[in-house]
């Protein structure tokens, strides 16, 4: 798009010189900043008439800027998005300026961090937010955080820390670039690796510098910066989006990049093959990668491409990547001179034995020195003898003072029942899902009606990442509960070496208390017999209490998570209720009663102390034989409001039978308003393989899964029919119009997916929210899927699986009937 489309221009920037401003107040550096970008634009202080600023504004942010100024404006705002506002303030000049608001623009930042001694390795929570009290305790740090990003990127695609240290060679050779740049000596694969492991997976040289400064932009008409002779620059699309732990689905590997840099995109007219230069936050090197994966700059998943770019030249280079200063970690004094440029005080000069200047050291064959050297796997984790995580299991660990959370309305229940080992999650009754961190207003569905329910204290680790400048060094963990949310929690009594993201555990812990010199408490977590040795210790200091935050039975359990396989603790059959006849499946009433199916054609209520109820009436005819009969039971997501019932189950008729859907409204012991909403076609004459799992997904649409029927298996790679598919449904049994064979000539449009067997086992993942799916499959051939729309799952073409009793191949009998769609 020519930039004489554009709503506004940019027309004037400054970067402050500074890095270590201890002389100079906050307020002092955005004046500067203001003056040197009214200067650069050739305008004066009286042309501005609106100015906009983040949270780093001093006092009552714009208006004590303005005031401090002199400004006379007629527009101010004041937004912060931590590390995006400036990028969004840039949008809302340009809309300002469009809408007539204002006609130019001042926009500034500044701060002290490095004056300040701010540091990415302290722990860094805001005060009075919601989810300090479930957070702050653990003392998260700004490296401890993206260090669990980077753990999580190189579980999902395989991302290594030499793929992450060519981001850092780039920014050392844009560096070059910037005569204010704090670390402008040229860096190697291996010069990063070899610098110490702040948190890992991240080495120091994964991390930016703490620097003091500001800077400020100049928007204004299109007029006016035509007016002022210099070059154009048009702001000709923006995007804009908060991203957080979306109450407890945490996803560390995507960024709010994703919806602002296709928004931004959109509004260009541009795509992102378009772009030949990037400018993205950098402050370590796991964001530049985000940042490029985000808006499709890079394919996700793909770091590669960083290890071949070696030439610096930026003319040249399809996308690159410019080295800016941004808070993060601020380099102890005492270090080697190599890592530590930014305590020097005086000029920055090139790399030492670096022959012709800034970029020789990516000339073509210089990474030849790196690949010579044999990669040692364990340098990259313990680089600095200093930062090693020692195990308590051999030395006596020091005693982490943790924080006190708090104790109000929002926890005080959660921390009296962790008092009696029990871990509680805020569930809510209107959607029926939990979240993290706890609510009283479900943040699903807004609801005010939640309550405290036990959970079972298992789950799988996330991601990890061991803050190793600390002491002693710990471990921060996300933790995905068996119940569905993400929780950040400590991982504690192992090596580094002992966590790995994937692993997950089952059994409750039990615990001891022993009081320590200086009054500190340890929880220490017992495993259970022949259990392997990684488990774990949390520390509770200065307050004893706080235990419970986690609750003994439950942390305990998170950190179990850890331990070998072998060290899981069995699981305990419970007897709840007795006298059923084959029970086929059941629902949990929010009052804690149970609805139970009985595959003859019974469903009844289990009370909480185990009695049976008397059969519930208003059931249609069920065709009950083999493994046929009265099939799935669910809740609709709104039972507290509607009392409606779903039920699947085998409907007589002409030719057979055929898995049907039903639903009811539940008063008394008693179903009324019956009526079937969907039924499997065609009917069949089969006692097998009904399939009749019902899942409601989390957009309120009615997941069914239905059998081949076992006498016609071809039959599930046709669309003509239901057998052997799984279809979704409207909770009244409409169809979706987003299913994917709606409108395909000689398709059943309530399909969603083709090619099973006999599904009998599903549920949504609780973080993606995807379909799980375990098949009964033929001898040997028992698969489970992520099942996703319009996909064939092969069955019969494709199995692992032989036909019972015989052995032979599936389909070596014979076609039951010819299949016309695949």
């Amino acid at each position: 798009m020519p930039h004489r489309d554009a709503k506004a221009c940019i027309v004037g920037a400054f970067e402050h010189p500074t890095r270590k401003a201890p002389d100079k107040t906050v307020a002092q550096l955005h004046a500067e900043c203001a003056a040197g970008a009214l200067t650069d634009a050739g305008l004066s202080k009286d042309d501005v008439d609106a100015y906009f600023c983040a949270g780093d504004a001093p006092g009552m942010g714009p208006v004590s800027m303005i005031d401090c100024l002199n400004l006379k404006v007629r527009h101010t705002e004041s937004t912060d998005l931590g590390g995006a506002s400036y990028l969004a303030l840039v949008a809302h000049a340009r809309d300002a300026i469009a809408a007539g608001r204002c006609s130019v623009a001042l926009i500034t930042l500044a701060g002290r961090p490095r004056s300040e001694g701010s540091s990415g390795t302290a722990p860094r929570t805001r005060a009075g937010t919601p989810e300090a009290p479930w957070e702050a305790p653990y003392g998260l740090t700004t490296v401890n955080g993206y260090g669990m990003v980077a753990m999580r990127h190189m579980h999902e695609f395989g991302t290594t820390g030499e793929q992450l240290a060519w981001i850092k060679v780039a920014a050392s050779h844009h560096a070059q670039h910037n005569p204010q740049a704090m670390l402008r000596e040229v860096v190697t694969v291996r010069d990063v690796l070899d610098s110490p492991v702040i948190s890992d997976p991240l080495h120091r040289l994964d991390c930016c510098v703490v620097s003091d400064g500001g800077g400020a932009l100049i928007v204004a008409r299109p007029e006016i910066a035509r007016s002022l002779k210099r070059p154009l620059v048009g702001v000709i699309g923006a995007g804009e989006t908060v991203r957080g732990q979306r109450a407890g689905e945490v996803d560390l590997t995507t960024t709010g990049a994703a919806v602002s840099g296709a928004a931004a995109f959109a509004e260009a007219g541009v795509a992102p093959r378009d772009i030949q230069y990037a400018s993205v936050y950098d402050s370590f090197t796991i964001t530049v990668l985000l940042q490029l994966e985000g808006p499709r700059l890079l394919r996700k998943g793909r770091g590669r491409p960083f290890r071949r770019r070696r030439q610096p030249d930026l003319g040249r280079r399809p996308s690159a990547v410019q080295h800016r200063r941004r808070r993060a970690v601020q380099q102890p004094s005492g270090q080697p001179r190599r890592h530590h440029q930014g305590d020097r005080g005086g000029a920055p000069v090139a790399r030492r034995g670096a022959p012709g200047g800034a970029g020789a050291g990516l000339r073509a064959g210089a990474g030849a020195g790196y690949r010579r050297q044999p990669r040692c796997p364990a340098r990259e984790h313990d680089a600095d003898p200093r930062a090693r995580v020692t195990s308590p299991m051999n030395t006596t660990p020091k005693l982490r003072a943790m924080p006190s959370p708090g104790i109000g309305a929002d926890n005080a229940a959660f921390v009296e029942a962790g008092r009696q080992g029990q871990f509680l999650l805020r569930w809510c009754d209107d959607c029926g899902r939990t979240h993290w961190y706890p609510r009283a207003v479900c943040p699903h569905c807004l609801s005010s009606r939640t309550q405290w329910k036990p959970a079972s204290g298992r789950g799988t680790v996330y991601s990890w990442s061991t803050m190793r400048r600390a002491e002693p060094p710990f471990t921060l963990a996300y933790v995905t509960l068996d119940e569905g949310p993400t929780m950040l929690t400590n991982l504690v009594d192992a090596p580094a070496a002992g966590w790995r993201v994937g692993i997950c555990g089952a059994g409750a812990l039990r615990t001891e208390r022993r009081r320590h010199a200086g009054g500190g408490v340890r929880s220490r977590l017992k495993r259970p017999p022949g259990a392997a040795r990684r488990l774990g210790r949390w520390h509770d200091a200065p307050m004893r209490r706080l235990l419970a935050l986690v609750g003994r039975a439950a942390l305990a359990a998170f950190v179990l998570l850890a331990a070998a396989a072998s060290g899981a603790e069995r699981l305990r059959p419970v007897t709840v209720a007795q006298g059923l006849s084959h029970p086929w499946s059941l629902a949990f009433l929010p009052d804690g009663r149970l609805l139970v199916t009985e595959r003859a054609g019974r469903l009844r209520i289990v009370e909480r102390d185990g009695a049976l109820g008397a059969p519930i009436a208003g059931l249609p005819a069920i065709s009950v034989g083999g493994q046929c009969g009265l099939l799935d039971v669910a809740l609709d997501p709104k039972f507290a409001d509607n009392r409606l019932v779903y039920f699947s189950y085998a409907e007589p008729g002409d030719g057979g039978n055929s898995t049907a859907v039903a639903r009811g409204k539940l008063v008394g012991n008693a179903l009324e308003e019956v009526r079937t909403i969907f039924v499997q076609r065609p009917k069949v004459s089969s006692r097998a393989h009904c399939g009749g799992r019902l899942v409601f997904a989390r957009d309120g649409r009615l997941f069914v899964t239905l059998g081949d029927r076992s006498s016609r298996k071809d039959d599930a790679q046709v669309l003509d029919g239901h057998l052997g598919k799984i279809v979704r449904i409207e909770p009244d049994g409409k169809v979706p119009a987003d299913n994917p064979f709606v409108g395909r000539a000689g398709a059943l449009p309530e399909i969603w997916s083709l090619g099973h067997r006999n599904v009998q086992g599903a549920a949504l993942h609780p973080a993606s929210g995807e379909l799980w799916a375990h098949e009964h499959g033929p001898q040997g051939g028992d698969e489970v899927n992520i099942v996703a729309a319009g996909r064939n799952y092969g069955w019969p073409l494709l199995t692992f699986g032989r036909n019972y009793g015989t052995g032979t191949r599936i389909g070596e009998e014979g076609p039951s009937r010819a299949s016309s769609s695949r």
